[in-house]
Formats: structure tokens, sequence, C-alpha cells
């Protein structure tokens, strides 16, 4: 695999909650605005892998193959928390695995069921930290998955033993307050910031527009203790201009073509959501930040400012950035309350030198429109182990240019208007 791939999973269909995860691959995001994009469709159906969930929250983590949380050698590990069905909350945690038939299993179990929690990889990217959530009230817990060799065994899948037992997720600080439907984000290895999301009404109104960020998160394990007071983790930075929750959100570079400098220029994104129950949006803010690589010095912008306009309004979309943090993308989402309008459509946003930034429309759709789903970016595999997560792609749907794409189409229709129209045009004169 030497391009990453998208995986998308679980989610609300606008009649049920399902279980399917689809695949697409992500080609070099170091083209111009007007450029078509030659990306693939996932070459089969989405397959049935999960238990049918909406409002899950996961990531991808990195799974040793010893002891050794700095070990480079581990293997990807999808792992997919929470979310419900019909109204049945879930605190279970699942590894998915990327390969087909995407066979997903138990790996933990949470201590609260969680709807709309928020989690981000910690500890070298070999834990999951899951935060905040709805069961009855919104809350501001948090909790942390480990799946480093020690603490979670995989079963081989040619094995008849019987699945290792799920472990019970270990209680980490508290959030500066309740959050669900918020955005929670790493910026680097020791930096994470948290904004927007509903603030505890049982109306999600309106949502917050309040931003934190939080610092040496992966300098030990004591800092996910529950024990540990969180007034001093928590810093507050600049507000959000608009009070959002359902929001996609990511932290990109703000130049892509930028990658050897030691200064780091980043942004934060807030994209779409909505300020009340009933509204959707298609503004966009930037939070700049800076970070001076070899020092670990983060400097966040006294303000947000104002981003390109989604091309359109857009809420409860799936969001994930690609692992170079050129691209952030925008999966399916609704948007529109009211009436009821769903997206099947992938977006996704670029910047370039002086922070210009725009968004395109991916070639790739989803195979059926949803919400509330969770994208996860497999990285290209480089020298990374990779023995559960080789996504089987056919490679004859790779890089097929747009224009030839489309004259394709166009030969297709062509043929069977010519072979059957006729048929039934006799048919129907009978």
């Amino acid at each position: 695999m030497s391009e990453p791939v998208v995986m998308l999973t679980t989610g609300w269909n606008g009649y049920k909650e399902v279980g399917d995860t689809e695949t697409y691959i992500v080609t070099s995001p170091y083209s111009s605005p007007t450029s078509s994009l030659t990306r693939c469709r996932p070459p089969t159906r989405p397959i049935q892998s999960m238990h049918p969930l909406a409002k899950a929250t996961g990531s991808v983590l990195k799974k040793g193959n010893n002891d050794n949380r700095t070990s480079t050698d581990y293997h990807y590990f999808p792992v997919v928390c929470g979310g419900d069905r019909n109204y049945a909350f879930s605190n279970k945690c699942y590894h998915l695995n990327a390969a087909p038939p995407h066979v997903a299993t138990l790996v933990g179990i949470m201590q609260e069921m969680r709807i709309g929690a928020a989690s981000i990889p910690i500890l070298n990217g070999t834990a999951l930290w899951v935060t905040g959530g709805e069961y009855d009230l919104i809350s501001s817990t948090t909790e942390w998955l480990n799946v480093s060799a020690a603490d979670v065994k995989m079963e081989d899948a040619s094995s008849s033993s019987s699945s290792p037992l799920p472990k019970v997720l270990s209680a980490g600080i508290q959030l500066p307050q309740p959050r669900a439907f918020h955005c929670l984000k790493v910026i680097n290895a020791k930096t994470a910031i948290l904004y927007g999301g509903s603030d505890g009404s049982p109306t999600y109104f309106p949502g917050s527009n309040l931003t934190w960020a939080i610092h040496d998160i992966d300098a030990n394990e004591q800092i996910l203790s529950s024990s540990q007071g969180s007034d001093n983790l928590w810093i507050p930075r600049a507000s959000m201009k608009l009070r959002r929750f359902l929001h996609g959100c990511g932290v990109i570079r703000q130049d892509i073509f930028d990658d050897v400098s030691s200064v780091r220029k980043l942004f934060v994104v807030a994209a779409g959501g909505a300020e009340t129950r009933y509204e959707t949006t298609d503004l966009v803010e930037l939070l700049a930040v800076t970070v001076t690589e070899g020092e670990d010095n983060v400097v966040f912008s006294e303000a947000w400012e104002e981003g390109p306009r989604m091309p359109t309004t857009l809420r409860d979309a799936a969001s994930a950035t690609t692992p170079d943090q050129t691209m952030l993308i925008l999966a399916g989402g609704l948007i529109t309350k009211q009436p009821y309008k769903m997206s099947y459509k992938i977006f996704n946003l670029r910047c370039a030198a002086a922070g210009y930034c725009w968004w395109t429309t991916d070639e790739n759709r989803l195979m059926f429109p949803r919400t509330f789903s969770v994208a996860m970016v497999l990285p290209p595999t480089g020298n990374v182990q990779h023995q559960d997560t080789t996504v089987d792609i056919d490679p004859q749907c790779k890089l097929l240019p747009s224009d030839f794409r489309f004259l394709i189409d166009v030969i297709a229709i062509s043929i069977v208007f010519f072979f059957f129209l006729p048929t039934f045009g006799q048919t129907f004169a009978r």
C-alpha cells in the first residue's frame, strides 16, 4: 500500500444504523485547485463488519509486536468505541480489521456508555483517549484504552481459540466542561486542542465556541489519571466566532508544499456544523498554530479567522486528516435538517502558500449517504508492518483520470441505449 487509504465505517443512512465499511485510496494532494482529482472508487460494495451503530468515535492506533511502546515494530490497529442503535447506547470498543472482510473484534469495555464522544491517539499512538459524549447527561469524563502488546492480545485469524477477554478502559482526567459532539484533535505528539461541542443542554441548544489546549499528553500516563485535577491542565485559547457542534474538524498544514521547514505552520479547522439543533452552516473558521520542531514549542494565534466556505451546508460529517497533514477529508453528513437531506459526497480542504485554502469535491462518492459515521486514514505502509491492514483495492482502478472516466461513462451509457432501447421500443409497440 503506497498511498493512504480512507476507511469509513458505521453511521446512519436515513433509516437505520449501519455497520458497513468502505474504503478508497487517497492520492497525492499536491495539485492546484483547478486540477482534476485522480482517485479510485471502492472496488466492492460496503461490507457489514460492525454491529450497526451511529455516533461512535475511533482512530487508527499502533499495535506493537512487543512490549516496547517506542518500538518501530508495530502494525496499524483501527479502533471504534461507543455509539448507539435504536437509542441503545454502547460502551464497547472494537478493533476493525482494515482488510476485507473487515472483521470486528471486541477489545475493550468503557466504564460509561457514550454517543457523540471525541477521541485521539495518545502515548505514541498506542492508546485511544475517549472524551465526553452523552448517555443520560452530557459527560465531562474521559477514559483510555491501551493496545500495546502487553495489554491487548491479537487473536490469530486462523486460530480456533476463543477471543481474548476485552480490557476495561482506564479512567482519565476530566474535561474542563461537559462536552458532546465536540472536536478533539492532535497538534503534535504532546499537544491537543478541544473546541466546540454541545455544552450540556438536553436539546443541544446552543453549541459552544470555547477552545482549550492541553500539553504534555505523552509525557507520562499519570496525566491521564482520574485522580489528577484538570484545572491547570486545560488552557483556554481563543474562542471561535460561531458557536457550533456536530462540526467537521482537523489540523492541516498552512502550506502543502512546505515540507522542509523546521517551523511547522498549521491550521486548526472548524468546518460547518450547527449552532442550534435544527441549523446547518457552511461557515469555516481557522486557528493558526506554529510548531517549532525539536523544541516542542506550540504557539496559538490570538483569534480564529474566517476560512473558505464549504461547497454546501454540512453537519454530522465524518472527519479525517491525511497522515502528512496536507488535507482534511469530510465524508457524508447532513446537508439540511428541514427538509432532511443527506450527503454521499466527500469534500477535501487543502492550503497553499500564504494560507490560501480551498475546497474540492472528491471524485469518490460514498456507496450510500450516511451521517454520524467514523472516518479513519490508514497511512502508507513504508517500513511498518501491515499484517492486518492491507486494504484490498483493485489495482486496475487506481489513478484513472477524471476525463477518461467521464468518457468511459458516456460510452457505457451509449452501449446500453444502442442495444436495449430498440428492444424496449418493440416491446412497448406490441
